[in-house]
Parts: structure tokens; sequence; C-alpha cells
């Protein structure tokens, strides 16, 4: 019993939980600043991280020349007149699903790479 007790407690701290960042910098910004997210983290430091880039007429950029490594997130909703830039030598990893609802102005843009392991759902709506 105490076996199985414990191998369950560390079971549980290893599954960490998806964490939910929802971009709200203003029109344009970077990706990996981390004041342009509602956690004040870029997400990407953790591979179980969402990410939402809202419809607000938003243009995120994953910069070539950002600090670190590529992002690997766990799902990426990007909405309706948002843009996303993956800059050259850079990629984007979707280890879970992509949903991109795009309408008018709504783009995925840029010489890297997206690389999604899950579902890509594109919906378009208006123009």
């Amino acid at each position: 019993m105490r076996i199985t007790g414990l191998f369950l407690a560390v079971a549980a701290l290893m599954a960490a939980p998806a964490y939910g960042q929802t971009w709200n910098a203003g029109a344009t910004g970077f990706w990996d600043d981390a004041a342009n997210w509602s956690s004040a983290d870029a997400p990407g430091t953790n591979p179980t991280d969402n990410a939402t880039i809202a419809s607000n007429g938003s243009d995120v950029t994953i910069r070539e020349a950002a600090p670190g490594a590529d992002v690997t997130i766990n799902n990426l909703t990007l909405q309706f007149t948002s843009e996303l830039t993956i800059e050259n030598n850079r990629t984007l990893t979707v280890n879970g699903d992509f949903l991109f609802n795009f309408g008018p102005g709504g783009q995925l843009n840029g010489a890297g790479a997206l690389v999604v392991g899950g579902t890509t759902t594109l919906n378009q709506s208006g123009g």
C-alpha cells in the first residue's frame, strides 16, 4: 500500500497541468516578451503550456534573434484578425492541437517552421 501511494504521489507531481496563457499586448510584439502574456511568462517555458492569441488584430512574432531555443507548447489557438510570424531559423512545435479561426487579416507567416503533433483545424469566417 505504501509503495502504491508513493507512486501515485510522484506520478501526480510529474504530470504538470496544462497552463493557459493569452496574448494581452497591443497590436504588435514578440512572443518571447513575457510582459505580452496574461501570465507574465511567455508560453514555451513549459511544453504543457497552452497559448491563445485573441482576435484583436495582434501581430505576434517568434523572432530569429530571440534568446533561447525554439518554442514548444501543448496547444495553440490563433483567432480571426491576428497574425503569427515565425522567422527564419525558428520552429514553433505544437505537441497537441492547433486551431486557427481566421478572418480578414488573419495570417500565418514567415520562413520558420510550424510542427503540429495533433490536429490542425482551420475555420474561415468573413471576407
